[in-house]
């Protein structure tokens, strides 16, 4: 859960600096990657 609030409020961050493609490339892989996760973990739970 906090990871995911932490990733929404990076990409909130992203957005406000202006995007540059660096961050925004980044952010859109670590976001990718807290969905992995937690998916993962939800999947790992229901086993």
């Amino acid at each position: 859960m906090a990871l995911k609030t932490s990733a929404a409020a990076w990409a909130i961050r992203v957005v406000k600096t202006g995007e540059q493609t660096e961050t925004l490339a980044i952010s859109a892989v670590l976001f990718v990657l807290a969905i992995k996760w937690v998916y993962y973990n939800r999947y790992r739970k229901t086993m």
